[in-house]
């Protein structure tokens, strides 16, 4: 999952957190018929994008993989009773996308409404994130979970950059 960290305003002042971003190729088989059935393959690209304010990215990733089963079991029902009904492939047809916005909102209001985990405060500093080879792993920064969210205090970070003055 690509995370890309993200600043800006949210309720009650300035907030931080993650986008999650994704794609895969997805190939599958259509069979073209004509006088002899002729298969194709065809790739299409599956996409997500979320961002997690209230939630880190992992649980947000988890949540909403859990709420979109069961928006995909509901539509498989509805194309396996649409064989016998005719209405539920009317039913199946409005619910698809309109399921699927109900879910992006979900996530989205349960984001903005939820209590903010990365916003600035002013006991320390905040950590979100380090880079593997970067200068946060050199001078041993050890991120650690304090009322659920990354925090170092000012003092400690100018402690390790001074007695890792050789960076």
């Amino acid at each position: 999952m690509e995370n890309s960290c993200i600043y800006g305003k949210g309720r009650g002042g300035n907030c931080r957190g993650f986008t999650l971003n994704r794609f895969w190729p997805v190939p599958f088989i259509i069979f073209v018929n004509g006088q002899i059935i002729y298969p194709a393959t065809i790739v299409a690209i599956l996409g997500y994008g979320d961002y997690a304010l209230a939630n880190y990215p992992e649980k947000k990733s988890r949540e909403t993989a859990g709420i979109l089963s069961i928006f995909s079991i509901i539509l498989i029902i509805f194309a396996k009773l649409s064989m016998n009904y005719e209405i539920f492939k009317y039913i199946g047809a409005i619910f698809s996308p309109l399921g699927h916005e109900i879910v992006i909102k979900i996530g989205q209001k349960r984001e903005e409404n939820g209590k903010y985990l990365f916003k600035p405060s002013p006991q320390g500093l905040k950590i979100l994130d380090v880079l593997p080879g970067g200068i946060g792993k050199k001078i041993e920064f050890r991120i650690r979970r304090y009322n659920s969210f990354f925090k170092w205090k000012q003092n400690i970070l100018r402690q390790r950059c001074r007695s890792n003055s050789k960076l």
